[in-house]
């Protein structure tokens, strides 16, 4: 026990002397904000409750502030169905969706009991009195069928310019940009192709099966004190060509850098003057990803694995030796993390 004390006073006062030296430097980094390691400070149910219920009320303010905005956007959309069979209004399928999110439900049949009772009810009446009943899973999910989703995210990014242009991202900002996290997710997986459009690859160790499987590339806002939000977007998706190539090994499937370039096209044209930071994993170190950023005037941040692209590190290593003015000199990351060079900014 003594020995680990020791170690964590040292790497403490390690990353004291690394934070005074960065001071002096002129180099200022976004504090970090991590949760604390210790146990619960409550004592009594009573304490528990309360700090719950203050928690509760923050968030309901921010709910009681985007939320109605977000609804009246999203009204606006042309609704499908048929006008004499509407018995729930768009603004209602809409929060109903919502709070699916809000609430992290994962299956719509977990969504009918839990957010259909008579208490839910009358808290949402209390932001909403239009409100008179929540509508059936099923109804929701045939509304969505039918809408167009192109629709609903452009209204989504509709309300994050307007909270940009009023400037309520202006605390969580580092040197005034927008730093946005681009990355790749896989969705689910399934034996059976139940559309033509998702991606495919062999199953290993089974001779000849194949395995489906949907994937999105998503961009992300990444905020100095750790809030995350969701920006845009972009499907990986096959096209129909894939029912006419007989070689499989001459035809390429949809990835991640084909769907970069897209998604890159979009956000330039949603958001033409925001100052961007991308922050990217390994895949996108190159140079087509490279030119895209500075064609854009976007920085970036590409984060590499140990081994990664050796020769690179090599001549970058060469031509930082070369460089007089010091202009293309490493950053030193954070204690107990590797060094990052702003690859960025380099001429």
């Amino acid at each position: 026990m003594i020995e680990v004390y020791l170690k964590r006073h040292e790497r403490r006062r390690i990353q004291q002397e690394l934070r005074e030296q960065q001071k002096r430097q002129g180099k200022e980094y976004p504090a970090t904000f991590t949760l604390p390691n210790r146990k619960c400070t409550h004592k009594t149910t009573e304490e528990e409750q309360e700090a719950t219920q203050a928690v509760t009320e923050e968030k309901l303010k921010v709910v009681h502030q985007l939320l109605p905005e977000l609804l009246k956007k999203l009204s606006k959309i042309p609704d499908p169905r048929n006008p004499n069979k509407i018995k729930h209004q768009i603004t209602v399928m809409m929060l109903y969706g919502i709070l699916m999110f809000m609430f992290n439900l994962t299956s719509r049949r977990q969504a009918n009991e839990e957010l259909t009772g008579p208490q839910l009810l009358e808290n949402l009446r209390a932001l909403f009195p239009e409100l008179v009943e929540m509508p059936h899973q099923d109804t929701l999910c045939r509304f969505l069928q039918k809408m167009d989703s192109d629709q609903i995210e452009s209204r989504y990014i509709d309300l994050v310019r307007h909270l940009i242009r009023r400037k309520k991202f202006r605390h969580l900002l580092y040197k005034k940009r927008y730093f946005a996290a681009i990355d790749g997710t896989q969705k689910y997986v399934m034996k059976e192709c139940w559309n033509e459009r998702y991606l495919r690859r062999r199953i290993q160790g089974k001779d000849g099966e194949w395995e489906y499987y949907a994937y999105v590339l998503e961009a992300v806002l990444v905020f100095a004190n750790g809030t995350v939000l969701h920006l845009m977007s972009e499907f990986l998706e096959n096209s129909v060509e894939l029912e006419v190539v007989e070689n499989y090994e001459k035809w390429k499937q949809d990835c991640e850098l084909k769907a970069f370039h897209r998604l890159a096209l979009r956000l330039k044209h949603q958001f033409p003057k925001l100052p961007f930071t991308l922050l990217l994993d390994g895949l996108y170190a190159n140079g087509q990803v490279m030119a895209v950023c500075c064609k854009n005037k976007w920085d970036f941040i590409i984060v590499l694995k140990d081994k990664s692209l050796p020769s690179v590190w090599d001549e970058a290593e060469g031509l930082m030796r070369l460089d007089t003015q010091k202009r293309m000199s490493p950053e030193a990351g954070v204690a107990g993390t590797a060094p990052k060079v702003p690859v960025g900014q380099w001429d």
